[in-house]
């Protein structure tokens, strides 16, 4: 298989493992940062900016470290690829939510006679 070929496959792995990550957390993620930010034109902003972290990282990955094609067999520069791509979503993801998190107020526990629950536990709006 061509060199070049297996490059652009690479490439092309690690974009779509970003961009499915980012599409599937685009709902959810949208919703949350409506409420931190305020406005929509605000969460677009860092939603934009999420969603370029979540492509970007794993092609970076891909590009510093996977394995040459030139000098490796396809099938496991491609592995490499898939590998790197899975990693830089996932520390992707992982800073996204540790930032998000971070800026999430404490749920602050409500009186008992509010929610009408009679146990001893601590009752919060938001279970996390």
């Amino acid at each position: 298989m061509d060199s070049t070929l297996i490059f652009l496959l690479q490439v092309c792995l690690a974009l779509l493992a970003g961009g499915l990550a980012a599409y599937y957390l685009k709902t959810a993620l949208t919703g949350i940062l409506v409420d931190l930010c305020g406005t929509v034109g605000r969460a677009d902003f860092w939603w934009r900016t999420s969603a370029i972290l979540l492509l970007g990282l794993p092609l970076l990955l891909v590009l510093f470290f996977a394995a040459n094609p030139v000098f490796s067999d396809p099938a496991l520069a491609l592995r490499d690829a898939f590998r790197l791509s899975l990693i830089g979503v996932l520390v992707a993801v992982g800073l996204l939510s540790r930032r998000i998190w971070k800026h999430i107020p404490t749920p602050v526990a409500l009186p008992q006679h509010a929610t009408g629950v009679e146990s001893n536990e601590e009752v919060t709006p938001c279970a996390s």
